[in-house]
């Protein structure tokens, strides 16, 4: 070797010799760009964290619900996400507390007749008549076009709250729902990458990237003009996913393995859960998209096969309207490989599974779930909902997943007489869903093109106030609350609407136990009419909630016509206390001091009625028999 080259050699590897801080600078350059970047995103106010959980109200502290803004974690590149309902539990869980999470999607959260016909409602409703006494809390966090990394995010924090249960029903939106394989809300479909942009989502670097991939996922005029549609619209990209395709097995895949990850968790923290099979529309719910695609027939010539096979054969009519389901290029009805799944996860983790699919297809005729059970492709009708609500009490009790203590008891049909009394569903309900329903399939994909300015419904019947202000709802110009306050207000007005303006105070009631307004207006209902004995409890609960003087006062009268004025005393000391002005308060608080003989204390309520209202009826008649008995006792 040449001296030169000997050189050449020597000086390469000096050049190639740095000193270690070298490296380290090196290293350090990304991690301090990106502290500084994170820093500045900060200070400027870019993003936020949203917490998982916030209080009920400023009202009730002490009480919990889903963040309201929870869903913007999960649809960030759209402007109206779901929200889910305020369904409350205790902050600090109580020993007499039973606490049981509900996770799932828009059929977990009632949809169309959103909470009070969930299934969740009936099993709280069976199991406070069954454990009276316990606080019982079945909280629903089920949201509309969610997908199961959504359930994934949100397990670690319910598991934080110390549930005694879980149940699951979910899996029609895993290839539409946010951050799923078909859908136009992701961040692509690796499962590892998804999982850990939720988990870093905190970092305001990690949700500019997010924005970031969002807009460059919608750039596009076809992407652009589906965020006009229905949320259903706005949710998907992937319009045509065939069955087998690779699309296809990569949302089985991310189904399987983020619920495998939820139940791991929910066994390592030793919460037991119960899993549920889905149930769609079979017989009268043509395919959305038909093609036929490879060597696979197109969706409709089946799904029209099947209704020609139905004449004589509903065995196999329903294999090939199943079939025809499968081969649906828009997959907004899970196949059944999704109720394979659940089943093998039931096996695999020691979940009991709820047969939903058949007892759906039980309660339908030929066998096969129709529209005498959905109100469109994958919805149930009310008492659908209330059959699976049935369902999973029974498997609670079946595997004593209640309160530590005997139930109450009851027949079969005296417990379901009870929860029917308690069905908070009125005409209005009825008709909001009536009209999401009707709106849903004025929409795409029911027709092949939503109306470019939107849908605005008119009331079938506008002399109906019911009607009216159930459009109003679903047209978005009248909350769900204020509709039933207003539909209410407007019963009272007639003689023959006292009932009806009652269910309506009842509905809110159930749905809203912190809110007294729904308890007072039951109350002060039934006390004009006379139905004393039925208001008693609502006022004893109007007591706890206020402690006002109208609750007390009345408490207080009914316990003194019952015969019991000793009692009642203490609730007219504390009406007294409250509200001194109160004459018909102050006569009966007279009433039961006399029959007690506190003729002194007596006479000095009388005399202060009077001084309010000298011609308050009997009241001077009452003044004179207390001076007759204090002339006695002399």
């Amino acid at each position: 070797m040449s001296k030169l080259t000997q050189e050449s050699k020597v000086a390469s590897q000096e050049k190639k010799s740095y000193p270690v801080y070298f490296y380290l600078i090196a290293l350090a350059i990304p991690v301090v760009f990106f502290v500084l970047l994170e820093f500045s995103l900060r200070v400027a106010d870019y993003g936020e964290v949203t917490p998982y959980w916030e209080p009920l109200s400023p009202d009730f502290p002490d009480y919990l619900v889903l963040n309201s803004e929870i869903s913007k974690k999960y649809f960030n590149n759209l402007n109206n996400g779901p929200t889910p309902w305020p369904d409350p539990f205790l902050k600090v869980k109580t020993g007499r507390t039973f606490r049981i999470f509900v996770l799932g999607e828009s059929s977990a959260a009632g949809y169309p007749y959103d909470l009070n016909a969930t299934f969740s409602q009936e099993i709280e409703r069976r199991l406070t008549l069954l454990y009276p006494g316990w606080n019982i809390e079945i909280v629903n966090t089920g949201m509309s076009a969610i997908s199961s990394y959504t359930l994934l995010d949100l397990t670690d924090p319910i598991i934080e709250q110390k549930p005694d249960a879980i149940l699951i029903y979910t899996g029609h939106n895993e290839y539409y729902g946010a951050l799923g394989v078909g859908s136009s809300v992701s961040i692509g479909n690796m499962r590892w990458i998804v999982k850990w942009t939720l988990k870093l989502e905190q970092y305001r670097t990690v949700q500019l990237v997010r924005s970031f991939l969002g807009w460059l996922m919608s750039v596009g005029a076809d992407e652009m003009e589906a965020k006009t549609g229905t949320l259903m619209e706005q949710m998907v990209k992937e319009q045509s996913i065939p069955f087998r395709s690779s699309l296809y097995e990569t949302g089985l895949s991310q189904f399987r393995g983020n619920m495998s990850d939820i139940l791991s968790k929910f066994r390592d923290a030793g919460i037991p859960v119960i899993l549920s099979r889905l149930v769609s529309n079979l017989k009268d719910q043509p395919p959305f998209i038909s093609e036929q695609v490879d060597s696979l027939p197109a969706a409709n010539d089946v799904f029209l096969q099947a209704q020609k096979t139905l004449l004589t054969d509903s065995v196999k009519a329903k294999s090939e309207f199943m079939r025809a389901r499968e081969l649906d290029l828009l997959r907004f009805r899970a196949s059944e490989d999704f109720n394979t799944i659940i089943s093998d996860l039931g096996r695999e983790f020691n979940c009991t599974v709820v047969q939903a699919d058949s007892l759906f297809a039980a309660k339908s005729q030929y066998g096969i779930v129709g529209n005498s059970m959905m109100v469109d492709h994958l919805h149930p009708i009310a008492s659908g909902y209330r059959l699976l609500g049935e369902e999973f009490t029974r498997i609670l009790l079946a595997q004593k997943l209640v309160p530590p203590v005997e139930p109450k008891s009851f027949s079969q049909f005296e417990l379901n007489q009870l929860a029917d009394r308690a069905f908070p569903l009125t005409n209005l309900d009825s008709l909001i869903a009536y009209y999401k329903i009707k709106k849903l399939r004025m929409s795409w994909p029911f027709v092949k093109k939503s109306p470019d300015s939107g849908l605005r419904l008119d009331p079938e019947n506008k002399n109906d106030p019911a009607d009216v202000l159930a459009v109003k709802v679903v047209n978005g110009q009248l909350g769900w609350e204020e509709a039933h306050v207003e539909l209410a207000k407007i019963y009272e007005r007639f003689p023959d609407g006292k009932e009806k303006a009652i269910k309506q105070w009842r509905v809110l009631w159930a749905l809203f136990r912190f809110n007294d307004s729904p308890v007072r207006m039951i109350a002060q209902l039934l006390i004009n009419r006379g139905d004393f004995n039925e208001a008693y409890p609502y006022l004893l609960r109007l007591k706890e909630m206020t402690n006002d003087a109208f609750s007390n006062k009345w408490v207080a009268i009914i316990v003194l016509a019952k015969g019991n004025a000793p009692q009642s005393i203490p609730f007219f000391e504390q009406a007294y206390e409250k509200e001194p002005n109160d004459t018909q308060m102050l006569y009966n608080y007279a009433g039961a001091l006399m029959i007690q003989k506190n003729n002194l204390k007596a006479l000095e309520i009388i005399e202060a009625c009077l001084k309010i209202d000298p011609n308050f009826p009997d009241a001077e008649s009452v003044k004179s028999q207390i001076l007759a008995s204090l002339k006695v006792g002399k």
